[in-house]
């Protein structure tokens, strides 16, 4: 370093000290020492890595970001997170964007739009990152983007947007977006409704290997009674592990469907799926253990997937739960449960159950403060929906002026349509009134 400043106040006294332009000469001279020092760093940093040297990597890495290169600066800051150091990891993860490293800005505009990795959650930063590098072209930050118009996720809806941004990244066949843009394309959303165009954007995104792109394959091809392709699309997404593909996996091997009976593997498979958080295979699970089916008859492993099952908002799970729950007189779990439950949009059958076991509780005041109100409103919404025991006590709070007012005729009405249901007590009740004359 001394030589180097020898040398430049030389060439300085030889230019009559023309000092501006020689020394910004110099500066640039250092930039581009610096830029070649740090090159070097990362390439030896990368070798170490493809040996496995991993401390060494990081050395070389940590170098090379402190003399600026953005993409060290972006490995040094993930190294950061992974040891939980957030603040420093944002403050290097920041510093490689601004220097240009697209994985960063990437990295960068997801973690404000979501709030991760330390992250103060703020959209309008996480948009500006992710424009940047969708604007150098980076297929992640296209579909981020294009996903965050769809949403209105810091930025307006615009389904227009959304569609330019994911079709961007797909042209440049990134599966995640092939796989929304073949969902767009299927339900008509921003885009005229096209099946074919649909069909081969998720074929595009299945033949990438996306693990999510392949399971909804194997469902199409299931559903379409070509069990073997179904199971072959099922097997690839398993093994990226994809737990919906093991979750349908262990059924096909369950039933044979596709594939030999095995039942040692359907197990397998179940377990892999449930441990991996699906829900459907916690239920699964549960059936399996509560029935002594394929699996030791055991209760009280039932009850921990069932429990599982029904945290992740799964709604026959909840409703199963509730009903143990009640069983077992802990009304307080139960009301808690079913609250949980009658906010769920799935089968309108399992709905219907909820909603008339959380009026059960209202008017019995089980786990909660007696409310006939609401009692009857719950009761009213799953009679509506056919869910016949509520159409029976719906009936009866009609006749009983319980949390409405009375009204033999509904009354009478109600216990008809139980009746026609099957539910021999709303047959009953409706043969009284009618004995009534009423």
């Amino acid at each position: 370093m001394r030589r180097f400043a020898l040398a430049t106040l030389v060439a300085l006294s030889l230019a009559g000290f023309a000092g501006e332009s020689v020394a910004q000469e110099s500066v640039s001279q250092t930039a581009q020492v610096n830029q070649s020092m740090a090159e070097s760093l990362f390439e030896k940093g990368m070798a170490a890595h493809k040996k496995h040297n991993e401390d060494e990597a990081l050395q070389y890495f940590k170098k090379a970001a402190e003399l600026g290169h953005a993409d060290s600066q972006f490995i040094h800051g993930s190294h950061l997170l992974d040891l939980r150091r957030n603040k420093e990891a944002q403050q290097w993860m920041v510093k490689a964007a601004k220097n240009g490293s697209v994985l960063a800005q990437t990295t960068v505009g997801e973690s404000f739009l979501k709030g991760d990795d330390g992250f103060e959650k703020n959209p309008e930063k996480g948009i500006y990152w992710l424009t940047k590098a969708a604007n150098n072209n980076w297929p992640k930050a296209q579909h981020l983007l294009g996903m965050a118009y769809l949403d209105g996720n810091g930025v307006k809806k615009d389904q227009g947007e959304a569609v330019k941004w994911l079709t961007k990244s797909s042209e440049q066949n990134f599966s995640p977006a092939q796989l929304k843009l073949s969902q767009l394309y299927a339900s008509g959303t921003g885009v005229k409704k096209d099946i074919d165009k649909s069909a081969k954007l998720l074929i595009k995104a299945a033949e990438n290997n996306d693990p999510d792109a392949l399971t909804l394959q194997g469902k199409y091809l299931f559903a379409a009674d070509h069990y073997q392709s179904s199971f072959k699309s099922f097997e690839k997404a398993a093994t990226l592990g994809n737990s919906e593909a093991q979750y349908f996996l262990g059924i096909m091997y369950r039933s044979g469907i596709g594939v030999k009976q095995d039942i040692e593997k359907s197990n397998e498979l179940l377990n892999e799926s449930a441990l991996n958080g699906e829900a459907n295979a916690q239920y699964q699970l549960f059936l399996l253990y509560f029935n002594g089916d394929g699996l030791p008859k055991n209760k009280k492993k039932a009850l921990i997937w069932l429990e599982r099952a029904s945290n992740q908002n799964h709604l026959k799970a909840q409703v199963t739960y509730a009903h143990q729950l009640w069983v077992d007189k802990k009304y307080h779990q139960t009301f808690q449960v079913l609250q949980k439950a009658v906010k769920n949009k799935g089968d309108p059958e399992m709905l219907a159950n909820a909603q008339f076991l959380i009026g059960d509780l209202y008017m019995s005041g089980s786990g909660t403060r007696q409310n006939f109100a609401e009692g009857f409103k719950w009761t009213q919404k799953a009679a509506i929906a056919g869910q016949m025991h509520a159409q029976a006590a719906l009936g009866e709070m009609y006749e009983k002026g319980w949390g409405t007012k009375q009204n033999l005729k509904l009354a009478k009405s109600w216990y008809g349509k139980a009746c026609d249901n099957g539910y021999q007590d709303g047959c009953d009740s409706y043969r009284r009134l009618n004995e009534r004359g009423l």
